[in-house]
């Protein structure tokens, strides 16, 4: 579980964060906008063994593409029948099975390799304090599928289980990207939760303590693995055994870090990143890093000088 800050402690807090920083921008990378046909609002990304996986948000259309941005096909289009959507976003894959965050359409398609329809979970939270709320965030392991999106009233991360219908509600006061790593979840918050008593009024703030967290099923809450560099603010990451790869929306900046949250460098600056309010990462098999840009349209691929 996370506090709800004091909105006028933390802002002071953020101005002694943003004096503290010194980003250290590797020049070991270049950075290049990939033009994609036909595509809009570039929302999730899956880089895959031989092509990569682009929801567009604006068409409803799942993209193919090889790694130069190519299309290679487009699947689906607007409604709410098998591969039909209504403003897809996240997509991971687990094992051999493809998981798209169908936002507004409140479910989880899952498709198989060849991008064939096979099944659905319902992921509809019915809040009369709420009624616009989505999902935005997902991961998916052996014990199902966990979801979370921006709120006020349900701040937490949903887990959707095989032949449970009622979702395990888990941690408190939390918004941020979730990945699957060696059958753990793990998640960054994007930005704290802060109370105005001046306004008695609540709200989401940049730039305050960033933390990674591994998701807890047993005690249903969020266990503290790392701090982070503050204002990381991340809406998307990877990690493997030796990094922790952030992408910040607020910061426009990719960054790396340690196993153990010490930040390393700055991977790249992209100057349009910090119009978007949330970015989604993804790398392929030759350590290239993909990023898209839904607002903008765009996406970027950021790639190590040879």
């Amino acid at each position: 579980m996370l506090p709800i800050e004091d909105l006028d402690q933390l802002e002071e807090e953020i101005e002694e964060n943003i004096f503290e920083f010194e980003a250290v921008l590797s020049d070991q990378y270049t950075v290049d906008q990939l033009e994609i046909e036909g595509v809009k609002s570039p929302n999730g990304i899956l880089c895959r063994e031989d092509d990569i996986l682009i929801s567009d948000g604006a068409n409803d259309t799942l993209v193919v593409t090889d790694f130069d941005g190519n299309v290679i096909r487009k699947l689906g289009k607007t409604g709410n029948g098998p591969l039909e959507f209504v403003q897809p976003g996240d997509i991971v894959n687990y094992k051999d099975r493809i998981y798209i965050l169908d936002e507004k359409n409140h479910r989880v398609q899952i498709l198989d390799e060849e991008l064939n329809y096979i099944d659905e979970v319902e992921t509809r939270v019915s809040d009369p304090n709420d009624p616009q709320f989505i999902f935005q965030n997902m991961a998916v392991n052996e014990t199902g599928i966990f979801v979370n999106g921006f709120s006020y009233f349900n701040s937490r991360i949903y887990l959707y289980m095989q032949k449970e219908k009622a979702p395990v509600m888990i941690g408190k006061n939390f918004f941020g990207p979730l990945y699957e790593y060696q059958e753990e979840i793990y998640a960054i918050n994007t930005g704290n939760k802060a109370y105005d008593r001046k306004e008695d009024s609540m709200h989401y703030v940049s730039g305050g303590d960033n933390f990674i967290f591994r998701v807890d099923t047993e005690k249903k809450d969020l266990e503290l693995k790392h701090e982070l560099m503050a204002a990381t603010d991340a809406t998307g990451f990877i990690m493997d055994q030796k990094h922790i790869v952030a992408v910040s929306a607020s910061q426009g900046s990719v960054f790396s870090f340690s196993e153990d949250g010490n930040y390393e460098y700055t991977i790249a600056y992209i100057e349009d990143l910090q119009k978007e309010k949330s970015l989604d990462i993804s790398v392929d098999p030759n350590g290239n890093y993909y990023v898209t840009a839904s607002e903008n349209g765009k996406v970027f691929r950021v790639s190590m000088k040879k």
